[in-house]
Protein backbone atom coordinates (compact mmCIF):
# COMPACT_ATOMS: atom_id res chain seq x y z
CA UNK A 1 0.00 0.00 0.00
CA UNK A 2 2.93 2.13 1.14
CA UNK A 3 4.76 1.77 -2.30
CA UNK A 4 1.10 2.81 -4.27
CA UNK A 5 1.39 5.75 -2.53
CA UNK A 6 5.18 6.76 -3.28
CA UNK A 7 4.28 5.72 -6.85
CA UNK A 8 1.02 7.94 -6.83
CA UNK A 9 2.46 10.74 -5.21
CA UNK A 10 5.38 10.82 -7.85
CA UNK A 11 2.75 10.44 -11.20
CA UNK A 12 1.06 13.20 -9.89
CA UNK A 13 3.81 15.38 -8.65
CA UNK A 14 5.91 14.61 -11.42
CA UNK A 15 2.78 15.58 -14.12
CA UNK A 16 2.10 19.11 -12.18
CA UNK A 17 5.86 19.47 -12.19
CA UNK A 18 6.80 19.70 -15.62
CA UNK A 19 3.80 21.32 -17.15
CA UNK A 20 4.44 24.05 -14.49
CA UNK A 21 8.51 24.28 -14.80
CA UNK A 22 8.89 22.86 -18.14
CA UNK A 23 5.69 23.16 -20.00
CA UNK A 24 4.80 26.55 -18.95
CA UNK A 25 7.88 28.30 -17.41
CA UNK A 26 10.48 27.18 -19.64
CA UNK A 27 8.79 27.50 -22.98
CA UNK A 28 7.66 31.40 -21.52
CA UNK A 29 11.44 32.01 -20.76
CA UNK A 30 12.80 30.77 -23.69
CA UNK A 31 10.93 32.85 -25.52
CA UNK A 32 11.86 35.76 -23.76
CA UNK A 33 15.48 34.95 -22.82
CA UNK A 34 16.64 32.60 -25.33
CA UNK A 35 17.60 28.72 -24.09
CA UNK A 36 20.25 28.88 -22.07
CA UNK A 37 19.13 31.50 -20.07
CA UNK A 38 15.55 30.10 -19.55
CA UNK A 39 17.31 26.36 -18.44
CA UNK A 40 18.81 27.97 -15.68
CA UNK A 41 16.44 30.00 -14.68
CA UNK A 42 13.31 27.67 -14.19
CA UNK A 43 15.51 25.40 -12.74
CA UNK A 44 16.49 28.08 -9.84
CA UNK A 45 12.70 28.93 -9.69
CA UNK A 46 12.21 24.88 -9.25
CA UNK A 47 15.08 24.70 -6.14
CA UNK A 48 13.94 27.19 -4.55
CA UNK A 49 9.89 25.89 -4.76
CA UNK A 50 11.70 22.88 -3.17
CA UNK A 51 13.58 24.71 0.04
CA UNK A 52 11.32 22.69 2.27
CA UNK A 53 11.52 19.25 0.41
CA UNK A 54 13.35 16.63 1.33
CA UNK A 55 16.34 17.23 1.80
CA UNK A 56 14.90 20.70 2.94
CA UNK A 57 17.18 24.23 2.95
CA UNK A 58 19.53 25.45 0.80
CA UNK A 59 21.08 22.28 -0.33
CA UNK A 60 17.72 20.60 -0.94
CA UNK A 61 17.33 23.64 -3.43
CA UNK A 62 20.43 23.73 -4.80
CA UNK A 63 20.29 20.15 -5.68
CA UNK A 64 16.67 20.57 -7.08
CA UNK A 65 17.57 23.39 -9.25
CA UNK A 66 20.34 21.30 -10.65
CA UNK A 67 17.85 18.42 -11.12
CA UNK A 68 15.75 21.15 -12.80
CA UNK A 69 18.75 22.04 -15.06
CA UNK A 70 18.85 18.52 -16.18
CA UNK A 71 14.98 18.44 -16.37
CA UNK A 72 14.99 20.82 -18.63
CA UNK A 73 17.69 19.84 -21.31
CA UNK A 74 15.53 16.50 -21.43
CA UNK A 75 12.68 18.84 -22.28
CA UNK A 76 14.63 20.62 -25.13
CA UNK A 77 16.48 17.79 -26.40
CA UNK A 78 13.22 15.66 -26.66
CA UNK A 79 11.20 18.41 -27.81
CA UNK A 80 8.24 17.57 -25.37
CA UNK A 81 7.65 16.84 -21.35
CA UNK A 82 6.91 13.19 -21.87
CA UNK A 83 10.45 12.33 -21.14
CA UNK A 84 11.39 15.28 -18.30
CA UNK A 85 8.05 13.50 -16.59
CA UNK A 86 9.29 9.77 -16.63
CA UNK A 87 13.08 10.89 -15.32
CA UNK A 88 11.09 13.68 -12.51
CA UNK A 89 8.42 10.16 -11.51
CA UNK A 90 11.63 7.67 -11.46
CA UNK A 91 13.57 10.31 -9.11
CA UNK A 92 10.00 10.90 -6.70
CA UNK A 93 9.76 7.42 -6.67
CA UNK A 94 13.15 7.05 -5.43
CA UNK A 95 13.44 9.98 -3.09
CA UNK A 96 9.80 8.50 -1.83
CA UNK A 97 11.61 5.25 -1.22
CA UNK A 98 14.37 6.15 0.09
CA UNK A 99 12.20 8.78 2.89
CA UNK A 100 10.64 5.97 3.93
CA UNK A 101 13.22 3.72 4.40
CA UNK A 102 14.72 6.16 6.77
CA UNK A 103 11.91 6.76 8.41
CA UNK A 104 11.04 3.36 9.12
Amino acid sequence: MLLAVIVGFAVVNGIAEEFLYRGFLLTELRTLLGTAPAVVLQAVVFGVAHLSGFPSGWPGAAMAAAWGIVLGVIRIRSEGILAAWVAHLVADSAIGAIGVFLLF
